[in-house]
């Protein structure tokens, strides 16, 4: 008996390109409904109501549809979802069918964790019952220009993930712990070299598929553009399932396509696709170039 988890993180643009990978949200979609047979669980791992040029001018609605056609079943925050306030992001929630979970970042105003997310939330799958939990490191909680921050009361990652993971095994007998994150790749690390309690991290913010393993745990990450489909087979000789993945390729166009055509006009009408002008360098737009080094492409918007 097995369990299968699609997952994917930090989604901007709804639209396909016009070269491989083509991607787009309506093949997306469609990817994920061939694995409908199989039951899955489908896990978001944040960022995905800004930032884009549409979003800009409708501060992320257009993701409302595409996630739930998606079908997804649990999500935590990302950093980009606040682009727009608070309250306009706990809006758009709401009008998703599934719940967002931010485990470790208190509202001071309200004493629940922001954005009215979960701390934490179960679901059974194959008969097998998963505690997922949601993940998020304090570096980018500086970086919101629509939270200050003496209005959140930050927790460790490490410290909040042992003691829920803890919680959800001991009162509420789960089977399996996930954690869904939002932070750097070598936070994830210190949490799945710290937390033994949590059995699968599945990690956003990096914008670099990588699958890694440390003290038993696995890391994964996920674009419009590919998905990444883990199988989790159980084993009778021990608790821990054995842990297979692949990444699988975009398909046709899904009927979402149709509704988020209407959305093209909004910005086509603008007249953004102009050239504004022509730049000679080979610009590297690579994450750790941007990260981590001085490079032209940064530079040039200074």
């Amino acid at each position: 008996m097995s369990v299968t988890i699609l997952h994917f993180n930090d989604c901007y643009n709804v639209e396909s390109q016009s070269s491989e990978p083509v991607g787009g949200a309506a093949r997306f979609c469609t990817a994920l409904k061939s694995f409908n047979d199989l039951e899955p669980l489908i896990l978001f791992s944040g960022d995905i109501f800004a930032p884009s040029i549409m979003s800009t001018f409708t501060k992320g609605e257009q993701m409302i549809p595409v996630l739930n056609s998606c079908g997804v079943h649990c999500a935590v925050f990302g950093n980009h979802d606040f682009d727009f306030g608070v309250d306009i992001l706990t809006d758009f929630a709401v009008q998703t069918t599934f719940p967002w979970l931010i485990s470790n970042v208190i509202d001071n105003e309200t004493g629940k964790p922001l954005a009215n997310g979960h701390i934490t939330y179960t679901l059974e799958n194959k008969g097998k019952k998963f505690g997922i939990i949601g993940l998020v490191e304090e570096e980018w909680l500086a970086t919101l220009a629509t939270i200050e921050a003496d209005e959140v009361t930050y927790f460790d990652f490490v410290e909040e993930g042992r003691k829920l993971a803890l919680q959800l095994k001991e009162q509420e007998n789960v089977d399996y712990v996930i954690a869904l994150t939002h932070m750097r790749m070598p936070n994830d690390i210190r949490l799945a070299e710290n937390v033994e309690e949590i059995d699968l991290i599945l990690g956003g913010h990096d914008h670099i598929y990588e699958i890694k393993q440390g003290c038993g745990q696995d890391f994964g990450s996920g674009l419009w553009c590919g998905l990444p489909h883990l199988r989790l087979a159980y084993r009778q000789s021990t608790r821990f399932p054995a842990f297979t993945w692949r990444r699988c390729s975009e398909v046709d166009c899904s009927p979402l396509q149709a509704a988020l055509d209407r959305r093209g006009p909004v910005v086509e009408a603008l007249g953004l696709k102009g050239s504004l002008g022509f730049l000679w360098p080979q610009l590297r737009t690579n994450v750790k170039s941007q990260n981590t080094e001085d490079d032209d492409y940064g530079l040039s918007w200074l």
